[in-house]
């Protein structure tokens, strides 16, 4: 079985053919990050000019996909634009209109959904392919067309990647609703230094503290559920953000937000279960939506408020 993943209007005979957009009719209206097939389902996954239009995130989260339902030894094909020879071309070129099409293939266009939100470069597509499990087999350049130069990778997945399931489920949570590069590299880290082989329960009801998203998801990729009605709560009261709102408050007294945040802290991690019970009995909510709750996010969303009186 072979998949043709953001197909657009190329369709790929012997291909199940996929696209976000209906518009284009595929045999399966899909977005590419969150693939609907079972694990291992494919011997051969194409993606021709995809992830430059995805951003680098997303591109985690679409590579994560892949392995997961790559069968073992099975084939990627990639192609994307080669940006270094595009920066050469249009670094060098002394003609206006050259260099307006060479932007237009690094940018993309802008019609609707056909925005380049992203430029891969080797190394950083070899970063990738060891992160998600892959071996680069080839990589030829070509162009696509007329000072469009472009690279294919074709790269065999080598192994599992264990945190896919993990990545599924933060995905299906909409970890991307605030589509905020702050937020999201938070998660990368996150994700990063995440063991799932040491998760426990007191593990999940403890990363409420950072994301009631990431401990569903978490407890979700690990077969933990026990407190899923809890979380989903924490969730959708803006647990989080409620947790910046007396971060704010704290700072009122002390005038120090690291010492409100660090009081904060301590008050939930000697109780966690006491401390969400007690948010939860009193009917508590956030004013705002956290999609992520640490030291960074703190200072970032006090910023904000910050920049937004002064204007």
């Amino acid at each position: 079985m072979k998949l043709n993943a953001g197909c657009g209007y190329k369709k790929l005979n012997g291909y199940l053919n996929i696209d976000i957009n209906p518009d284009v009719k595929p045999d399966y209206v899909m977005d590419v990050c969150a693939l609907g097939f079972s694990d291992k389902y494919f011997d051969e996954v194409n993606a021709e000019e995809v992830i430059e239009h995805l951003g680098f995130f997303r591109t985690k989260y679409f590579f994560s996909e892949i392995n997961r339902v790559l069968k073992n030894g099975g084939k990627f094909i990639i192609e994307t634009p080669h940006i270094e020879k595009s920066f050469e071309i249009f670094l060098s070129s002394e003609s206006t209109d050259d260099r307006e099409k060479i932007l237009g293939w690094i940018y993309g266009s802008e019609s609707m959904g056909m925005g380049h939100r992203y430029c891969f470069p080797v190394e950083l597509m070899n970063l990738l392919f060891d992160e998600f499990g892959f071996e680069l087999l080839s990589r030829s350049f070509f162009d696509y067309e007329t000072l469009r130069p472009a690279v294919r990778y074709i790269i065999l997945k080598k192994t599992d990647y264990k945190k896919a399931e993990l990545r599924k489920a933060l995905f299906s949570r909409n970890i991307f609703f605030a589509d905020d590069e702050i937020y999201l590299n938070e998660y990368e880290g996150v994700i990063k230094r995440l063991d799932l082989e040491k998760i426990d329960s007191n593990f999940i009801i403890e990363s409420a503290f950072i994301s009631p998203i990431l401990s569903l998801a978490i407890g979700n990729c690990v077969g933990k559920r026990e407190y899923d009605d809890i979380l989903k709560i924490l969730y959708e009261k803006k647990f989080t953000g409620w947790l910046f709102d007396l971060c704010l408050d704290y700072e009122k007294e002390s005038n120090d937000i690291e010492n409100a945040y660090e009081k904060i802290k301590k008050l939930f991690f000697n109780d966690p279960l006491g401390f969400i019970n007690d948010f939860i009995k009193n009917k508590k909510t956030g004013s705002r939506d956290i999609f992520l709750f640490n030291k960074n996010t703190l200072h970032y969303e006090r910023n904000r408020i910050k920049n937004n009186k002064r204007n």
